[in-house]
């Protein structure tokens, strides 16, 4: 009886501390999201009026040619499409937010993938670089970088390809 009662007991706390990690780990998940995501921006991601995604070339335009070639931040778009489906705009919002500031900041950064959200006259900008695992949030107050996953990078094909929209490097 004793043997039946300390098993129970045993399986019990294995369960409350699984229970903690899972509730630890979703902590640190949304408080990665909060950091990197303020409300205001999180508020223009989640609601925007318009939400343009881009193809990029990773390589910075030179000064001349910034005034003569379209770019998003100076880098080249290859292509864009204003994502209208809120399924599809959730999805790569998701993706994002997946593995977001798990990683210590890389010295690289080559975006090919941008964002641009607008709502209520607010702009919020993101340069996603998934070949460093990098990606810029530009606000009206700041410019800031965080890691991201390269898993993401599926999704963003996808909803690139469901467009026509040529892919980054093709």
């Amino acid at each position: 009886m004793k043997l039946k009662t300390g098993l129970s007991l045993l399986c019990s706390l294995a369960v409350v501390v699984a229970l903690g990690l899972a509730v630890k780990a979703q902590w640190e998940r949304n408080n990665r999201i909060q950091m990197a995501f303020p409300p205001m921006v999180t508020l223009a991601l989640d609601n925007s009026e318009k939400f343009y995604l881009y193809s990029l070339q990773s390589e910075r335009l030179v000064d001349a040619d910034l005034k003569t070639m379209p770019n998003f931040h100076g880098y080249p778009i290859s292509g864009q499409v204003c994502v209208r489906p809120k399924p599809e705009r959730a999805d790569l919002l998701a993706a994002l937010r997946g593995d977001l500031g798990r990683r210590s900041d890389c010295s690289c950064f080559a975006p090919t993938y941008g964002v641009r959200v607008v709502r209520k006259h607010k702009t919020v900008d993101l340069m996603i670089s998934f070949g460093c695992e990098q990606m810029e949030i530009w606000d009206d107050r700041r410019v800031h970088r965080i890691s991201v996953s390269a898993k993401a990078q599926d999704v963003f094909n996808h909803v690139l390809a469901e467009y026509d929209v040529p892919l980054p490097g093709h």
